[in-house]
Parts: structure tokens; sequence; C-alpha cells
């Protein structure tokens, strides 16, 4: 591993998530040596004009052509990196040649995908080869879900060794969103969900296998708590499901398993805009009758919508080209509540991240580029664990959190009224899953 050409690859670096983590790359002016892949040579060398242009001639990255459906370009490509960073989705049609070929040539992985039963799949399939050849798979390293894990992490380290996290409610806000939108892949993704209930269900159902045996009761109750309307008391006013709960949901609560903390209650919501959440909306309840009442009608027509007009969709997504944009703001803030193993005592914990980028884009390029580089240092020092992880068990969420502070991202940590410097925060030791 010692001898791999580039530190970092970024593959799928034509698409919009790809170009965006390409344009960090070069702004971040960061100290490692990295490449972009992509299987269409023409538009990877606009990319790399464009990079060029932009940096006054000063981009020193590679260029690999590489496509998932030939096997040996992706060996090819694998073999001359530290860490693949994937980004080329759905990851269910173009994921799984990329993990097999990682595990051939001894590469680290991370992606950015948000499909659970994707991810349970290929740990049934690949587990074991994975630590057979000592390679750590991560996924969900983008806005699905690194924000909720990485506060859930610091917050129970936060806690300290005298009690353990067991409820916790995430807020998240994304503010400037102009020119935002969604990446192809996740479109894409969304699309073949929403063409078919029967599917959509499946992968549902699919997605609380990715949950050990042990945690799922806690994992069920989330999920219903999920789909109520809930009263926030830090918000000051209800709350509506967060729409990636359905991601969020499984995945918090098998990392809260193998970190230490299973069986937490979590609550994962979105906050009503002030004007809808106000003394005379009876803060938000006019909103959330609203969405309780349209949003079965609304999903039925999307569902309909869907079937009847599917390859006209499907060939819009597949057009469609969005930029992002890198001046949003995602606000992500965790309040929750540890006790103590004998339940004698309680202390509350608050975690708050402010996030440059829109949410699907930039938000999750940023994310995902400072994983990618955290765990090429760390295989540099073989020090990444094998096998099938999502960030925070591969690299701790201390370590995500000096990461992810040092690119621009706001971390602040309190406990009991009192703010914790990362610097003082031991991470619990992890425990394998059931």
């Amino acid at each position: 591993m010692n001898m791999k050409r580039f530190d970092v690859v970024v593959f799928g670096a034509t698409g919009t998530v790809g170009v965006a983590i390409a344009e960090l790359f070069v702004r971040s002016k960061r100290p490692i040596s990295w490449a972009l892949a992509a299987r269409n040579e023409t538009k990877l060398q606009a990319l790399h004009t464009k990079l060029e242009e932009d940096t006054k001639g000063s981009c020193e990255c590679g260029l690999i052509i590489a496509d998932c459906s030939d096997v040996e370009s992706m060996r090819t490509m694998t073999s001359q990196a530290r860490v693949i960073l994937n980004t080329a989705g759905p990851f269910s049609k173009y994921g799984e040649s990329v993990i097999q070929a990682c595990i051939e040539t001894g590469t680290h992985y991370v992606d950015i995908t948000g499909e659970v039963s994707w991810v349970c799949t290929m740990r049934e399939r690949y587990e074991k080869k994975a630590q057979e050849a000592n390679v750590c798979i991560t996924n969900f390293g983008g806005y699905d879900c690194i924000p909720p894990e990485i506060c859930m992490g610091l917050a129970n380290d936060a806690l300290g060794q005298s009690h353990i996290l067991k409820s916790a409610e995430t807020l998240i806000e994304a503010k400037n969103m102009s020119n935002s939108g969604i990446p192809r892949g996740t479109a894409l993704t969304f699309f073949d969900f929403a063409g078919s209930p029967l599917r959509f269900f499946k992968s549902l159902k699919d997605s609380f296998q990715y949950v050990p045996v042990s945690e799922r009761a806690a994992a069920l109750k989330s999920f219903f708590l999920w789909t109520l309307p809930k009263w926030s008391s830090y918000a000051g006013g209800f709350t509506l499901p967060n729409i990636m709960g359905l991601i969020n949901i499984p995945v918090i609560h098998r990392s809260a398993s193998q970190l230490g903390f299973g069986g937490l209650t979590f609550y994962d919501r979105m906050p009503l805009p002030k004007p809808a959440s106000n003394l005379l909306t009876g803060y938000g309840l006019l909103a959330v009758v609203a969405f309780y009442s349209f949003t079965p009608i609304l999903v039925t027509l999307a569902w309909l919508g869907c079937m009847i007009f599917g390859d006209r969709i499907e060939k819009m997504l597949m057009a469609r080209t969005i930029e992002g944009n890198p001046k949003a703001i995602c606000d992500f803030t965790l309040v929750g509540r540890g006790s103590t193993p004998e339940g004698t005592g309680s202390k509350d914990v608050r975690v708050h991240l402010v996030i440059p980028g829109d949410p699907g884009i930039f938000c999750t390029g940023l994310l995902s580029q400072e994983t990618a580089i955290g765990m090429a240092d760390k295989a540099k020092l073989n020090s990444l664990p094998s096998g099938f992880h999502t960030p925070v068990e591969a690299l701790g969420s201390v370590f995500l959190a000096e990461r992810f502070k040092s690119a621009g991202i706001h971390v602040e940590v309190s406990s009991g009224g009192k703010a914790v410097p990362l610097a003082s925060i031991k991470e619990a030791p992890t425990r394998k899953a059931a």
C-alpha cells in the first residue's frame, strides 16, 4: 500500500459531485497526490483544461480513463491509489465493480452512496474478502450520513466515560440554496424507487438488515417516531421528518451499536421556517397539519407520474446539468442527553456543525474529500480497520472533526452548558456489532 502513485483518486470525476470535489482539491492546495478518473476521455480532458485555466497552469493532478464495465480498467485505476473516492452513482448499478477492484488491488475505498440496501448486499458479499485483503471499505461518506453520524459520535464521546448517549434530536437547516440541486445519480436513484412502490418498500425493509439484530428494535422505534410530528423544545416549535431519515436511521443505529452506545432513541427532524412557526400558526401546527394532509396525495401523484411518464423523466434526469452552490450553508445541530449506566444521573450535550455548500453537491464533496484524505493519511500509518465501515467507525469522531475544522467547517461541542474543546475529548473504544 505504501507504493501507490496517488493518495486519492476521484472516480466519476466528470459527474456533478466529482467536478465539485476537483474544484475543492484545487482550492485547498493540500499537499497530497491526487488524480481524476472517468470513462469519458473528452469530458475528463475538458475538466482538466478548466482546472488548468482556473489555477493558471498550476493544477497538478493525474488523469485516468476507467470504466466500471471494464474490469481491467478498474484494476488499473485502483492499483494506482491508496484511496478511491467513488462518486459514480447510482451505486447499485455502477458501484460493485469498483469495490471488487479495490479489494483485489489492496486499495481502500470511500463513496457517497445513500443506498443502504445496496451497502448491506455488498457487505454480505465482500466483508470477508475485504478483511482478508486488509482493505477498508467506507460507505456513506457525504451528506448521507456524515453530519448526523459525526454529531452522534462527538456527543457520546463528549459525555465522557461516566455517561452514554441515550437520546438525540438532530435539526438540519439549508440556507442560501439558489442554484442548488441534487446530483444526477441521486436523482436517478430516487426515480428508480419512485417508479415502483414495491421496490421502494423492499429496499426500505432491506435497509434494516444493515442494522445489527440487537439494535433493530431501537432502529424501528426511531423510524416510527420519525413518521410522526414532533415538538422541539430546542427549535421552539413543531418539526417535520427529515426526508433523509430514511437513510440516516439505519446507518446511525448501526454506527451507534458499533461505537458502544446502541439502544438510543434518534429523532431526525427539520425545523419549520420562522414565518411558519410562530404564535399565529400554533408554532408550526398549521404547517404540520397541511404536511400530513397533502403528502399522501402528492406521493401518490408522483408514483403515478413516474409510472406513466417514466421514460421521459429518465431522459430528462440524464440530460440535466446542475453545478451546485458552494456559497450555500448546511446548519446542523444535535441536542442530546446521556445517562449513567445505572440510570442514576443525566447530562445534556449539544453539537453544532456549519458546513459550506449545498447538501447534495458541495457539502457532500467537501465531506467526502476530507474523509478520503483522512483515510489516505491513516493508510500510510497502516491504522485503518479492515472490512466495511461508516466514516466515524473507520476514522473516529474527533479525528474527522479536526479534519473538518481544518477545511473550514465550524464544529462546536458543549456538555452541561460548557464548551468542550475537541482536544479534550477522548474517543470511546469501539465494539463489534452483533
